[in-house]
């Protein structure tokens, strides 16, 4: 959905407003996740250093679905910057913004141009990336993407990065993990209202019900956003499991959430490869799209370690640990497997 120039001169006027100028804005082309340009909102505390930016795609579709007012959204821009800004903004200094370093998950096939320019860390057909979160709520975040130049001027490298952000990524974003009857639930209560009208929410509710399978779980962070890189908490997948008696099938519905699925019986891996990227085709904007891969993991001979389905060794792994093994059935969805 494109922004509406009306739509970003009142949330200027309005930023102008509250800050006087002490810390100056401005409307630049982002390129997004995929490849996707985007309408960004960038700040800048000082004449050098590191821009943080906020996509205003999000909020403008709020705006326009009646969901928020100008004046809640820009109260909410500025909730993101700590309301004063960012003091000096200088990139050099990275003692002062270690702690706000998380990581993303991507696709890599659809971020190669992006990953020339940043430091980043393979992940099956995923990479992981850096940012400088500087602030983040359920609607929206304010962040600035580590590139390779920082990263050098910071005596860093990917690994060290990655070890930042482990333990950051868990304090700034704690895991949300909820059956997926509630994920619906949730999506209604916050989100149909306004398209629907209250009084068919009781009924879209139980509608919900109806639809969400109850051996279906949601993963993500409690912000909801860029939550697909909550699968790489420490023992957060094997403790779930353990839970559930059960090895596990991680759908990726898209880089804020994965689908996890307790393996207790008979799967079809190839079928469910086949539903992730009809899913992707369908319903998934192409910025928000991770991966086109079932992965599983589980104890056995495979040991717990996140892998791809098209793995050898996961689709000849033996039966007994956990599910019956059935071969894979070609796959009739009609896209092209990999």
């Amino acid at each position: 959905m494109a922004v509406e120039a009306g739509f970003i001169k009142a949330v200027m006027e309005r930023l102008e407003e509250k800050w006087g100028g002490k810390n100056q804005a401005e409307i630049r082309p982002v390129t997004k996740n995929n490849g996707v340009v985007q309408t960004g909102l960038s700040f800048k505390g000082g004449e050098e250093g590191i821009r943080p930016t906020v996509s205003l795609e999000p909020y403008y579709r709020q705006y326009k679905n009646g969901m928020a007012s100008l004046d809640d959204l820009v109260e909410d821009i500025c909730g993101l910057m700590g309301g004063d800004g960012f003091g000096d903004g200088n990139g050099s200094c990275y003692l002062g913004l270690k702690d706000k370093v998380v990581f993303r998950l991507i696709n890599r096939g659809m971020n190669r141009e992006l990953l020339e320019k940043v430091p980043h860390v393979p992940f099956l057909d995923m990479e992981i990336i850096f940012i400088i979160a500087f602030g983040q709520n359920e609607k929206g975040q304010m962040s600035a993407i580590i590139n390779n130049e920082m990263m050098q001027e910071w005596g860093e490298s990917p690994q060290g990065l990655l070890s930042q952000a482990k333990r950051n990524t868990l304090l700034l974003s704690p895991a949300s993990l909820e059956t997926m009857e509630a994920v619906m639930k949730k999506i209604i209560q916050n989100n149909m209202a306004n398209n629907y009208g209250e009084d068919l929410v009781p009924w879209l509710l139980e509608e919900g019900q109806e639809e969400a399978p109850s051996s279906l779980y949601g993963l993500t962070n409690q912000w909801g956003i860029h939550g697909a890189a909550a699968m790489l908490y420490p023992e957060l997948l094997k403790n779930f499991a353990d839970s559930q008696g059960a090895d596990l099938a991680v759908l990726p519905s898209s880089v804020h959430e994965v689908i996890l699925v307790p393996v207790k019986g008979d799967l079809d891996f190839e079928w469910l490869r086949c539903m992730v990227r009809n899913i992707n085709l369908s319903e998934v904007p192409p910025e928000d799209w991770l991966s086109d891969q079932a992965m599983f993991t589980g104890g056995g001979k495979a040991g717990w370690k996140l892998q791809n389905w098209g793995d050898r060794r996961i689709r000849n792994r033996e039966p007994g640990a956990g599910y019956k093994h059935k071969t894979p059935a070609p796959c009739n969805c009609g896209f092209e497997m990999l």
